[in-house]
């Protein structure tokens, strides 16, 4: 297993509120029912613009791969040897090099521990 950092979508975290509160009031050793007191703060949150959260969660190494390489090998080569991966490649190696800062990853996938 293998614990990778994932976006998490304003309709996400609304679904999963109580779960999120529950591991917050947990890890600051809140007590019980501090989650009934913060749960419309937390959803008024997830309302502004440029609101972001990221969650940790732990999944079997191969899953980066996508579900459409784990299959097989034989997927996996199709896949990476793709006329389409091939026809991006050529097109990306077109583009001027990037000079400037960096603030968005949005396809980083970080293993953490």
């Amino acid at each position: 297993m293998a614990t990778f950092l994932i976006d998490v979508s304003p309709s996400d975290m609304q679904r999963r509120l109580g779960d999120a509160l529950a591991v917050y009031v947990d890890a600051m050793r809140y007590p019980r029912g501090t989650e009934d007191q913060r749960a419309s703060m937390w959803l008024e949150h997830t309302r502004r613009y440029g609101w972001k959260a990221v969650a940790a969660v732990e999944a079997p190494d191969r899953s980066r791969l996508g579900d459409s390489t784990d299959r097989s090998a034989e997927a996996l080569a199709a896949a990476l040897n793709s006329p389409v991966r091939t026809d991006m490649r050529a097109d990306f190696a077109q583009f001027p090099p990037y000079r400037g800062r960096v603030t968005h990853y949005a396809m980083t996938t970080r293993v953490l521990g």
